[in-house]
């Protein structure tokens, strides 16, 4: 129906939702950032283990601390459908982060008195994936429902788009306009 409509706008928006989208530039708010909270593994002295400790973002000097806490994603409906499903927590692995950490340990800015951080990762809710498919399929309908509106038998084979409307209400419905 966007191929149809002569709104590569549309078009585009719906082949990045199937597909999953390459760049952040391209991302539409709905899907991010979202704040997350880190849990990190330390190793000590003595061999000493702790696992999930939660990771403040204090701990970081204030002009890395925006980028270290957030996720968005990128990956098409069917794998946040996949991620939805899951019946686990969703972590997201944060290697950037660990060789901050040591580039700031190495600078004197960052203190674990005297601990290991080997391995951390973001914790996203789930809740956050499902509200995010469901705002896609709010889009997906709401739009079908103008479009239908506008045009009936827009999808209808033969049938082009009426007017000048269509390409112009379509992209502000996608971008959340």
């Amino acid at each position: 129906m966007a191929s149809r409509a002569g709104t590569p706008e549309l078009e585009s928006w719906v082949q990045q939702e199937l597909d999953g989208y390459d760049r952040a530039e391209d991302l539409p708010p709905y899907r991010g950032p979202f704040s997350t909270h880190v849990l990190g593994h330390f190793s000590g002295m003595f061999q000493s283990q702790a696992s999930n400790v939660p990771i403040a973002p204090m701990l970081f000097p204030e002009e890395y601390r925006a980028g270290l806490f957030k996720a968005a994603f990128f990956e098409g409906v069917a794998a946040l459908e996949a991620l939805a499903a899951a019946n686990s927590e969703l972590t997201i692995p944060w290697p950037d982060a660990l060789m901050l950490v040591q580039v700031l340990e190495r600078e004197g800015k960052f203190d674990l008195n005297g601990n290991v951080l080997q391995e951390a990762h973001q914790v996203v809710s789930r809740s956050v994936v499902i509200n995010l498919l469901r705002t896609v399929r709010d889009r997906v309908l709401a739009l079908a429902l103008r479009l239908e509106a506008e045009n009936p038998h827009l999808g209808e084979t033969g049938v082009l788009a009426e007017g000048p409307t269509v390409g112009r209400d379509a992209h502000i419905i996608v971008h959340g306009g």
